[in-house]
């Protein structure tokens, strides 16, 4: 993708996702292969980036009032949250359900459920 910002990787599965920050594309990468296996995304600014392993899910922040949702397998959008202004950082904890927002803009932290 354009203009790289990110990278998650999914140790269970070994494939890495590389967000890239001007057009918010994800490119999925064999991680044994180095070999692209697809690209997705939007037209927002993507910036940092989190995957929930347990539902195979890739969070990325768009810098505007969003965190999208992407399904890994597929790359394809699979959910919008609002969250406050400037979002730009984002952690899962898988073992309480939790998603952490850092809103850049706003000075606050958004925390939202992660339910499959």
């Amino acid at each position: 993708g354009s203009d790289p910002s990110a990278v998650v990787a999914d140790s269970q599965t070994n494939f890495i996702y590389v967000i890239g920050r001007c057009y918010g594309s994800i490119t999925k990468i064999d991680g044994s292969s180095n070999e692209v296996i697809a690209t997705g995304g939007s037209a927002f600014a993507f910036y940092g980036s989190a995957m929930n392993t347990q539902f195979n899910r890739i969070y990325v922040p768009d810098y505007y009032v969003h965190l999208v949702a992407y399904d890994g397998s597929t790359i394809i959008k699979t959910d919008i949250a609002t969250v406050d202004y400037g979002p730009i950082n984002v952690a899962v904890n898988a073992s309480t359900g939790r998603v952490y927002v850092t809103n850049n803009l706003s000075d606050t932290v958004t925390v939202l459920a992660d339910t499959p």
